[in-house]
């Protein structure tokens, strides 16, 4: 797992700038960019029910990757809780998690349940999905996040 630890989230540090300040470990899913949830706006999920691309302009720096919006609106919603609308379990599948496997998900197979995101890394897994074996998978992705995830500042806006 240390190689997928780099190749996910080393490379933000070093292109964000951001230093390792508070205790918190995170584990973020990002694409060799930098970029969490393939570069779509996480808060259009919520205000639109449907993927949305973000663009570059509207971005924002949260727990060492980048996330992008539609609009300066969304951007500024993310950034004023954006806890409630970063993917759960950092943008990998609950499904594949259950299986204790780490797998990208897909924007375009996603779910809200009780107003948290998850993104299934396929339809099949989409199908499979049940808000009932969250708990289930909350034990392996806290491992995963305790041996692989880092530390990050809080949110902020990119210039």
């Amino acid at each position: 797992m240390k190689g997928l630890k780099d190749k996910l989230l080393l490379p933000v540090l070093l292109m964000t700038g951001v230093l390792l300040s508070a205790e918190t470990k995170v584990l973020v899913h990002t694409d060799d960019n930098g970029v969490a949830v393939s570069g779509y706006d996480p808060v259009a999920f919520f205000e639109d029910g449907k993927p949305s691309k973000g663009h570059a302009k509207h971005r924002v720096v949260y727990q060492g990757a980048l996330y992008f919006f539609v609009s300066r609106e969304n951007q500024e919603t993310f950034v004023a809780k954006p806890e409630k609308f970063e993917p759960r379990f950092g943008g990998y599948c609950p499904v594949s998690l259950a299986e204790e496997s780490l797998k990208p998900g897909d924007p375009q197979n996603f779910r809200i349940v009780d107003g948290e995101l998850y993104l299934l890394h396929d339809s099949e897994a989409a199908e499979e999905f049940r808000s009932e074996r969250i708990s289930f998978v909350q034990r392996f992705w806290d491992k995963q996040v305790e041996e692989n995830g880092l530390v990050y500042a809080p949110a902020r806006s990119s210039p």
